[in-house]
């Protein structure tokens, strides 16, 4: 092997083996060799070269520039060039024959290198290798990623005001419904039109929840509001059962509403019946109440059930007074517009019943049962004989504390309770009553409890001494009818004249 130039430029000449007798000399042209190298770059810094096995630079891209103009008569080896780098793999491969190996340049860049053995190249043994940079095989890859990246975000970009309009229409009706629901769950009239919307989805659920209020407004008109509010508010199953815990049960009744609106209009008397029972209806869950039903004329009421109330009985104690206070103005009312007042009797009673869901799986219906509704429902009866509006029962009294003003009314025995117990009058608030009705309750006091010790001259001549004040006062007026029906008949002399 040699080297030479010529008009051609520079040229190798090998020596061949052909055959067993002969050498065959061939010449390779430099130049022709560094053109087709450059052709056939992998990357821009991929270099593809011919090497001997005495790593003799044969062929090379650049060769012109390795060997430079000037020819001294040798062939450059790796070593004396920047090709250094390679020569560890080139190594490697010889030692372990894996043909593809990886090594890094003085500069600490890492390369792929594969090399081949030009098998009819006889004894001079040529080889070729290709080496390049590894990250140069992801350049193109990191290029396109970031054209597609930018791709991306101009998408991104072109569809965000398109997004953000479809979401604003999406929110909205979302929103609208939303808030129909809420006030379907607060029994809160509504007559807004239907939600209608371009997706089917949302315009079906929008005529759902049309149907939805439509029913509830129906219903509610049928079912006490406040109690389902309270059921769905305490989570409380829609199923038969109940549970024993202590309330205060409130009935009420009209004073003679059968001779009231017999032969009155039936229209009228629906039109004047049911704003009594609004009005009343009003005051009660104002007072953290909830009506049980309506019973002809008269309402039903509980606290402490089916949301737990710390203070039921002293609400119902000003649920009362309020219910009193509500049907003298309505009272009023109906006389401005001549019809027959409604006088309202109301029965307090606090104790342990028996709450819950009664009846059948189709129908249901809330309510208390036990001893304390019969006893609640007995007070209010026992208004007539008294002459009172407002009678309590001692427990409920315990309950209510100072915060009223009560007065003895009697001690009564009804059947089915074992022991007879007192009962009051709920006269008014105790921050609310004018001095005079304070001065009656303690008067009469002392009064009740002369009579509590027995018939004697001295407690009827308390209880005259009472009436000669008090004339009218209608608890006084039962007792002394009890105990001295002359008594009362004098009285009443005394008093007509």
């Amino acid at each position: 092997m040699f080297f030479a130039t010529g008009k051609e430029g520079y040229t190798v000449r090998l020596a061949l083996e052909q055959g067993r007798n002969g050498v065959v000399a061939g010449d390779l042209l430099l130049d022709a060799t560094q053109e087709l190298l450059k052709r056939e770059q992998l990357t821009p810094s991929a270099v593809a070269f011919l090497f001997d096995d005495d790593d003799h630079i044969l062929a090379h891209p650049n060769m012109t520039e390795i060997m430079g103009r000037e020819v001294s008569g040798t062939i450059p080896r790796l070593r004396e060039t920047d090709m250094a780098g390679v020569l560890k793999a080139i190594r490697a491969w010889r030692a372990d024959g894996i043909s593809e190996q990886f090594f890094r340049d003085p500069t600490g860049r890492l390369y792929a290198a594969a090399f081949w053995t030009i098998l009819n190249s006889g004894a001079a043994a040529l080889h070729v290798a290709v080496v390049a940079p590894v990250d140069e095989f992801f350049a193109s890859i990191l290029s396109e990623r970031g054209r597609l990246f930018a791709a991306a975000l101009a998408f991104v970009g072109l569809m965000i005001p398109i997004v953000y309009f479809l979401g604003s229409v999406l929110s909205r009706s979302l929103r609208t419904l939303a808030e129909e629901t809420d006030r379907i769950q607060r029994f809160e009239p509504s007559v807004a039109p239907p939600t209608h919307s371009i997706i089917r989805e949302i315009d079906d659920l929008g005529r759902s929840v049309s149907t939805m209020r439509t029913m509830t407004q129906t219903f509610s008109r049928f079912v006490p509001r406040r109690l389902v509010e309270r059921l769905i508010e305490t989570g409380t199953p829609m199923q038969l059962g109940g549970t024993r815990r202590e309330v205060t049960l409130l009935f009420s009744d009209v004073v003679n509403f059968t001779e009231i609106t017999e032969k009155a209009d039936p229209t009228k008397v629906m039109q004047y019946t049911s704003r009594y029972f609004a009005a009343m209806s009003r005051e009660i869950m104002s007072h953290s109440g909830t009506v049980d039903k309506f019973i002809g004329d008269a309402i039903m009421a509980i606290w402490n059930a089916p949301a737990d109330d710390p203070d039921h009985a002293i609400h119902a104690c000003a649920a009362a007074l309020a219910l009193r206070r509500a049907n003298e103005q309505l009272d009023a009312e109906f006389e401005r517009e001549e019809w027959p007042v409604y006088r309202t009797r109301i029965g307090l009673h606090t104790g342990e019943a028996v709450v819950g869901n009664i009846g059948s799986e189709d129908r249901m219906n809330y309510t208390a049962l036990g001893a304390t509704v019969n006893l609640a429902a007995r007070l209010e009866g026992l208004n007539k004989s008294y002459g009172t509006s407002i009678l309590v029962s001692s427990a409920l009294k315990e309950r209510a504390g100072a915060r009223f003003c009560f007065r003895s009314v009697d001690r009564i025995s009804p059947k089915g309770f074992a022991e007879a117990f007192e009962i009051y009058e709920l006269r008014c608030a105790s921050d609310e009553g004018d001095a005079r009705d304070v001065e009656l309750c303690r008067e009469w006091e002392v009064v009740y409890a002369a009579l509590r010790d027995g018939p004697s001259a001295a407690a009827e001549n308390k209880l005259a001494a009472f009436l000669a004040r008090y004339p009218s006062d209608s608890v006084a007026r039962y007792h002394i009818a009890r105990s001295s029906p002359a008594k009362l008949g004098e009285i009443n002399s005394a008093a007509g004249s």
